[in-house]
C-alpha cells in the first residue's frame, strides 16, 4: 500500500509540475521550483539509490516500517505540493494578490522623483547595519574558519571544528547567534541583489566583496551559492525569463563555483603550505570537548589522526560529482530515512518540543538532528561529535507527531509558499524583487533538507515578507504627492 501511494502521488505531482511549468511558461516561482526540487532531491534519489554507489549508510537499503512510514509521508507531501500548484494557478489566488497590491499602492505617498532616493537610503542603511553585524560576528568567532586556510592547519578536521565553534557554539546568547545566521544567510544575498538591480556600482562592489568573504568565512557551501545566484534569479524574474533561459542556467552554473571553491580550499591550502615548507604548529590541533554534544550509548568518539590531503586538479570532476550527486542527490534522502528509522524505534516522538522556539533557544537544548547524526554516522572515523543530520520537513514532522506532524508540516510549507508568492506581486519594486529572488531559491531547496522551523525561522526566510511589508508601509509614511494648481489667464 505504501508503495502504491508513493508511486501514484509521485505521478500526480510530476504531471502537476509539468502542467504548472507549461501554464506559467516556465517563469520562476515557488509553485515551479519547490515541487521540482522536492522531486529531484527526495523521491528520485530513493528510486535510484539501489543502483548508485554505496555510501556506507543503511547497507541493507530502505526497509521495513521506516520505509513504509517514509513512503506514506512522501505521498502526503506530494499531494500538498500538487494542491499548492493548483491554488497558485487559480483565479482565487490572482484576486487575492491583486487586492493586496492595490491596498499598498493606494497608500503610497512617496513622489515618483523621490522614489529612487528613498530606495537608496533603504539599501544603504541596511548595508551599514549588515556589514557592522558581520564585523561583530567575525570578531566574536574564536577562530575564523576561513583563516585556517591562510595560516594552515595540522589536523584536517580543524576547519570543521572552527566552523562549529563559529556557528552552533559561538559564545553568545542563542538569539544573537540566530541574528548572525540571518544576516549571513539571507540579508546579504538580498542586499547584493538589490545593489545589482539598482545599478549602484560602488555599493555593489563593497557588498559583493565583503559579503562573499563573510558568507564563505564559516566554510559553509550553500550560502555562497545563494549569494552568487541571487542577482541572476532577480534579473530573470524582472525580465520574465523561464527557468531554462541562459541567464538562469548560467547564473546557477556560475554559483556552483562558490561551493566548489569551499570544497577544494582545504586541499589548496595544504598544497601551498607544503610547497612553502610552512608546517602549522601542533597547537592548531583541536581538542575534543564532550560537553558540546550528546553522547549516544554504544557509540564513542575516536580521534583518528589523518593527514590533510593536498590539492590535485584531477580531483575536480570527482568534487563536482560529490557535490551534485552525493551531497545534493543522495544525502537528503538518506538522512530523511534516518529520521524515520530513529523515531520512534530509538527515541520516542518529540510531541512538539522541537517546534517550540523557547525550547530551541534555551541553553542545553538537545538537538534531535545531533542525536540522529550521531546514530547514523556512529563508527565513522571522520565524524565530528557535533555532527547534525538535518532531515527534510516530513522527517521533522514525523519526529514530532508521526503522520499528524507530517500533515501539519506540509500545510505549513504550503502556507508560507503562498505568502512568498504574494510578494511576487511587488516585483516591479526593486527592493521587493531583491527580497523575493534569493528567498524563492532558498525556499525551493530547504524543504528536502530541513524541518519546518529550520526552513522558515532558522534560515531567516521569515524576514523576507517582513522586510517587504515594512518597506511598502514606509512608502506610505513619506511626503504626500503634491498637486500643483496651474492658473490660467482669463481671456478678455
Amino acid at each position: 500500500m505504501s508503495e502504491l501511494l508513493f508511486w501514484s502521488t509521485l505521478l500526480l505531482l510530476s504531471a502537476s509540475t509539468l502542467w504548472t511549468v507549461w501554464r506559467s511558461r516556465g517563469l520562476i516561482s515557488s509553485a515551479v521550483l519547490m515541487p521540482l526540487a522536492w522531486i529531484l532531491l527526495i523521491p528520485l534519489p530513493i528510486i535510484f539509490r539501489p543502483y548508485s554507489l554505496p555510501t556506507g549508510l543503511f547497507l541493507e537499503g530502505f526497509i521495513g516500517g521506516p520505509k513504509d512510514s517514509m513512503y506514506v509521508s512522501i505521498a502526503i507531501a506530494n499531494v500538498a505540493f500538487a494542491g499548492f500548484q493548483w491554488f497558485m494557478l487559480s483565479p482565487q489566488f490572482a484576486r487575492l494578490q491583486a487586492r493586496i497590491v492595490t491596498f499598498f499602492q493606494s497608500r503610497e505617498r512617496i513622489e515618483d522623483q523621490h522614489a529612487a532616493r528613498f530606495l537608496r537610503r533603504w539599501i544603504l542603511g541596511m548595508s551599514i547595519v549588515a556589514i557592522a553585524l558581520g564585523l561583530i560576528h567575525l570578531a566574536l568567532m574564536p577562530r575564523v574558519p576561513v583563516w585556517d586556510l591562510v595560516v594552515g592547519f595540522s589536523d584536517p578536521l580543524q576547519p570543521n571544528y572552527d566552523r562549529e565553534a563559529a556557528d552552533k557554539f559561538l559564545p553568545v546568547p542563542t538569539l544573537v547567534r540566530y541574528i548572525f545566521d540571518w544576516n549571513q544567510g539571507i540579508v546579504f544575498p538580498i542586499l547584493f541583489a538589490a545593489t545589482v538591480l539598482t545599478r549602484w556600482r560602488t555599493l555593489a562592489i563593497v557588498v559583493g566583496i565583503f559579503g562573499f568573504i563573510y558568507v564563505t568565512s564559516t566554510l559553509e557551501k550553500f550560502p555562497s551559492l545563494l549569494f552568487i545566484a541571487g542577482p541572476f534569479i532577480a534579473m530573470a524574474v524582472r525580465d520574465s525569463r523561464p527557468i531554462w533561459s541562459r541567464l538562469v542556467v548560467g547564473g546557477l552554473a556560475l554559483s556552483l563555483l562558490g561551493p566548489l571553491a569551499v570544497n577544494q580550499a582545504a586541499g589548496i591550502s595544504t598544497s601551498i603550505h607544503d610547497a612553502l615548507h610552512d608546517i602549522p604548529p601542533a597547537s592548531a590541533t583541536p581538542t575534543y570537548d564532550p560537553s558540546i554534544t550528546t553522547p549516544v550509548p554504544g557509540c564513542t568518539y575516536v580521534d583518528t589522526p589523518v593527514a590533510a590531503a593536498p590539492f590535485d586538479w584531477r580531483n575536480l570532476p570527482a568534487s563536482v560529482k560529490d557535490i551534485l550527486l552525493r551531497r545534493v542527490g543522495l544525502v537528503p534522502a538518506e538522512v530523511t530515512y534516518g529520521w524515520f528509522a530513529y523515531f520512534p524505534a530509538q527515541h520516542g516522538f518529540l510531541r512538539g518540543s522541537g517546534w517550540a522556539p523557547w525550547n530551541v533557544l534555551s541553553s542545553g537544548y538537545r538537538n534531535p538532528a545531533n542525536l540522529v547524526g550521531l546514530w547514523m554516522y556512529c563508527g565513522h572515523a571522520v565524524t565530528l561529535p557535533t555532527v547534525s543530520a538535518y532531515g527534510s520537513f516530513i522527517a521533522d514532522g514525523w519526529a514530532e507527531f508521526g503522520f499528524l506532524g507530517v500533515l501539519v508540516a506540509a500545510l505549513g510549507m504550503v502556507l508560507f509558499g503562498v505568502l512568498l508568492e504574494l510578494i511576487r506581486g511587488f516585483v516591479s519594486k526593486p527592493f521587493c524583487l531583491a527580497c523575493y529572488a534569493p528567498s524563492v531559491l532558498l525556499f525551493a531547496t530547504l524543504p528536502p533538507r530541513a524541518g519546518i522551523l529550520a526552513t522558515i525561522i532558522s534560515s531567516g526566510l521569515w524576514l523576507v515578507p517582513l522586510l517587504c511589508v515594512i518597506f511598502l508601509v514606509s512608502q506610505g509614511l513619506g511626503r504626500s504627492r503634491r498637486h500643483i494648481a496651474v492658473l490660467e489667464h482669463a481671456r478678455s
